[in-house]
């Protein structure tokens, strides 16, 4: 979803430390972008647990005089955006499916420095293991036959008995990555916790950041949210393509950090 507003959040996220309040705004705004026409400045400021007069600043460095011009304008392209990816009538859903993958795509390139650190985890962890659940099960295959390609160790579980033998087993120099779009099935939490108490590394790609309630999050653990659905299909809900695009961007990211992977990639493309 890029629009000349957006543009600038996000070179300023680029641009700014971690711990700065423009940085803090600038990835909630992101974020939370559907609802930023509910949002006042006092809501902004408490949701980002900064200041009102830090809030201003955030507009002034956007090239705003203040908050109220910056949701304005925001509320203006995000409309014109809209329209754009909608005929008169609305009659072809994919349309709509391309403006929610265009927010996730954004929302993406504010958690830049997360897709780098994932990256560099992958490639340092002595095994990665991929565990996915539900409906992208075979879009998950993607991500281990890259890896494999690359020749970074990885392997791929679907079956739950497997999963959770291996997940009595796993190290504190592997990486546990967990995918799924909703994690439906409660046999997830048992594995994740199991995964957690041998202090190794994990990453979750979900959708459904609510399931996450009640385990033991810690900072060894990366979360890449999916925020947008994209649309129903064959009666569920899905994010496909965003999916996918969060699978390539960190293995865009593993080629950036090491140009000998690319040589191994294109060898194993060529065989």
């Amino acid at each position: 979803m890029n629009t000349k507003t957006v543009e600038k959040i996000n070179k300023l996220i680029k641009n700014s430390k971690h711990s700065d309040s423009n940085k803090i705004i600038s990835e909630y705004v992101i974020k939370n972008i559907d609802k930023i026409n509910k949002l006042k400045i006092n809501d902004l400021a408490n949701a980002t647990n900064t200041s009102t007069t830090s809030i201003i600043r955030f507009c002034k460095q956007i090239e705003f005089s203040g908050f109220k011009e910056f949701k304005f304008t925001l509320l203006t392209e995000l409309q014109n955006v809209k329209k754009d990816y909608n005929d008169e009538n609305n009659a072809f859903e994919i349309e709509s499916e391309f403006y929610e993958i265009e927010k996730n795509i954004s929302y993406f390139k504010s958690i830049n420095d997360k897709f780098n650190n994932i990256a560099k985890l992958l490639i340092s962890s002595d095994n990665n293991f991929i565990f996915a659940f539900g409906g992208n099960i075979n879009m998950s295959k993607v991500l281990h036959n890259y890896l494999v390609r690359l020749q970074i160790n990885s392997v791929y579980l679907e079956d739950r008995d497997d999963q959770l033998a291996y997940s009595y087993n796993i190290n504190e120099e592997s990486t546990c990555i967990f995918i799924s779009y909703k994690f439906r099935d409660s046999r997830w939490k048992k594995i994740f916790n199991n995964a957690n108490k041998s202090k190794g590394s994990k990453v979750i790609i979900t959708s459904n950041l609510a399931d996450l309630s009640g385990l033991d999050i810690d900072s060894n653990t990366f979360i890449i949210e999916i925020p947008y659905n994209e649309g129903e299909k064959f009666n569920r809900q899905h994010s496909e393509a965003s999916f996918l695009i969060a699978f390539t961007t960190i293995i865009k990211k593993i080629i950036n950090m090491d140009k000998y992977l690319l040589d191994s990639l294109i060898i194993q493309d060529n065989n």
